[in-house]
C-alpha cells in the first residue's frame, strides 16, 4: 500500500508539473535573449551568501526536523502531529529527488530559498524594473526570505515560489490551476494566498475550478479527521491555546511582528498607495493572507511571508514611476538591511537567530 501511495502521488505530481512545465519552458526560451538568466542566478548565489552571514541557516526549524524525517519515508511515516501529512509535497519532492534525511533536506530547503530569490528578481525583470544588488539584499532580509534562513525546512517557501510563478510568468488556465493545486499539497495556508490571487487575477472559469479544487481538498482534509472539526482545530493549538487566544493575550506581539516582518518596505508601500489610491483595494486584498494566517496560528513573522506580493508590487511601482529619488532609495534599503530581521511569535515574542544580526543586537548594541 505504501508503494502504491508513492506511485499515485508521483503520477499526480508529474501530471501537475507537466501541465505547468510547458508554459515555463516556452517562457524561458522566448526570454533567453532579453532576460539575463545566468546573471540572475549568479546574483542569487551572491545574495544567499551575504544574507546567510546576517542570518546563518545553521539548523532546521522545529517543524523542519519533522518534515526532514518525513522525507526519508513520506508514505509510511507516522505523523503524530496530524499536520505534516497534509503538507506532503515538499518532503515527497525531497524523497523523489533523493534529498533525504536531515542534512539533505536542509540543503533542499536552501535550494528552494535560492529559487525564491531568483523568482523575486525575475518578477522585476519581466516588468522592466531590474533590481540592483543592494535592493535584492534588502528584499532578502524581510520575512519572505529571512524566515526561510531562520528556520529552514518549512514548506511556505515553496508556496511563495508557486505564487511568484503565477504572477510573473504567462500561464494558460490549466497551468494556473495546476500551480494552485500544487500549492495546496505544499501547505494548507496556500488557500489564503491563492484565494487572494484568484480574486484579483483569475478569470471567472479559473475561479470556479479553483473553488472546486479547494472544496475537494477541504472535504478530504475533514474526512481524514472523521469529520471531527474540534480535533482538526485542536491539533494546531500551541501550549493548549489556539491562535486567536494567543492573539488576544499578546496583541502587541502581533503588531510588532507585522511591522518588523517588512521593516522599511512599509514606507514604500505607503508612498505608493498615496500616489495610487485606486490600488489600495488590491493591496489590502493581497495583505490579508498573512494577516489572517497570523490570527489563526502563532508564527507571526513566518506566516506574514504570505503577504509579500503587495510589497513587491509597491516596490515595482516606485521604481517604474520614480516615486523616490535614487539617493532616498539607497538610504531606505541600507536602513532596511541594518534593521535586524528577527522572528516574532505570539507564543515566544522576539527571537534572534545565529548570525551578524544576533551578534550586533544581542552582543554589541544591547547586553
Amino acid at each position: 500500500m505504501n508503494s502504491l501511495r508513492a506511485v499515485v502521488f508521483l503520477c499526480v505530481t508529474l501530471a501537475l508539473l507537466v501541465i505547468i512545465g510547458k508554459p515555463l519552458i516556452d517562457f524561458f526560451r522566448q526570454q533567453s535573449g532579453r532576460i539575463p538568466f545566468v546573471k540572475l542566478w549568479q546574483r542569487t548565489v551572491i545574495v544567499m551568501a551575504i544574507v546567510a552571514v546576517l542570518i546563518v541557516p545553521s539548523q532546521l526549524g522545529i517543524m523542519g526536523v519533522g518534515y526532514a524525517a518525513f522525507s526519508v519515508e513520506p508514505f509510511s511515516s507516522t505523523d503524530h502531529s496530524y499536520q505534516l501529512y497534509q503538507r506532503l509535497m515538499m518532503p515527497a519532492l525531497a524523497y523523489f529527488l533523493q534529498f533525504k534525511d536531515a542534512v539533505m533536506f536542509h540543503l533542499f530547503s536552501l535550494v528552494i530559498t535560492g529559487v525564491c530569490i531568483f523568482g523575486i528578481q525575475l518578477f522585476f525583470e519581466t516588468r522592466k524594473s531590474p533590481l540592483s544588488l543592494l535592493e535584492i539584499v534588502s528584499l532578502s532580509t524581510v520575512c519572505v526570505v529571512a524566515t526561510q534562513l531562520q528556520s529552514p525546512g518549512y514548506p511556505e517557501s515553496l508556496v511563495i515560489v508557486s505564487a511568484l510563478v503565477v504572477v510573473t510568468i504567462p500561464l494558460n488556465s490549466f497551468a494556473r490551476i495546476a500551480v494552485a493545486i500544487f500549492a495546496l499539497f505544499v501547505h494548507e495556508s496556500s488557500v489564503l494566498l491563492f484565494g487572494a490571487i484568484a480574486l484579483l487575477y483569475f478569470t471567472k472559469e479559473e475561479k470556479q475550478l479553483y473553488v472546486a479544487a479547494v472544496f475537494l481538498y477541504a472535504l478530504c482534509w475533514i474526512t481524514s479527521f472523521g469529520f471531527d472539526i474540534e480535533q482538526l482545530v485542536a491539533v494546531r493549538n500551541v501550549g493548549g491555546m489556539g491562535g486567536i487566544e494567543w492573539l488576544l493575550a499578546h496583541p502587541l506581539r502581533e503588531v510588532l511582528g507585522i511591522v518588523i516582518s517588512y521593516k522599511v518596505l512599509w514606507i514604500i508601500l505607503i508612498i505608493v498607495i498615496k500616489h495610487f489610491p485606486a490600488e489600495l483595494k488590491s493591496f489590502l486584498v493581497l495583505l490579508l493572507p498573512g494577516i489572517i494566517a497570523t490570527a489563526i496560528a502563532v508564527d507571526t513573522t513566518r506566516l506574514l511571508a504570505l503577504s509579500f506580493l503587495p510589497f513587491l508590487f509597491a516596490m515595482e511601482y516606485s521604481k517604474r514611476y520614480n516615486l523616490l529619488s535614487s539617493s532616498r532609495c539607497v538610504l531606505l534599503h541600507i536602513l532596511n538591511i541594518i534593521i535586524p530581521s528577527v522572528y516574532v511569535g505570539l507564543n515566544s515574542g522576539i527571537v534572534f537567530f545565529d548570525g551578524v544580526y544576533q551578534l550586533l543586537y544581542q552582543g554589541f548594541f544591547f547586553k
